[in-house]
């Protein structure tokens, strides 16, 4: 299988099944994700924003957070 071209877009749907083979690896090694992290991947796929844009934001809420 060829590797993805840089900066190709996923489709939400993409998005959606990524996000369930990534969660089902970690069931497979014991891992669950928590209610807060399954909520911040929901806001993501909602989102409409790259991995890139979307980390800035977190890293931005975290700071005003840090900053209180």
């Amino acid at each position: 299988m060829a590797p993805e071209p840089a900066g190709r877009v996923l489709t939400p749907e993409q998005k959606r099944e990524l996000t369930i083979d990534v969660m089902a690896s970690w069931a497979l090694d014991g891992l669950y994700p928590s209610r807060e992290t399954v909520e911040s991947i929901n806001e993501f796929l909602a989102s409409g924003l790259t991995a890139g844009q979307y980390i800035e934001k977190l890293k931005e809420k975290w700071r005003q957070t840090e900053g209180d």
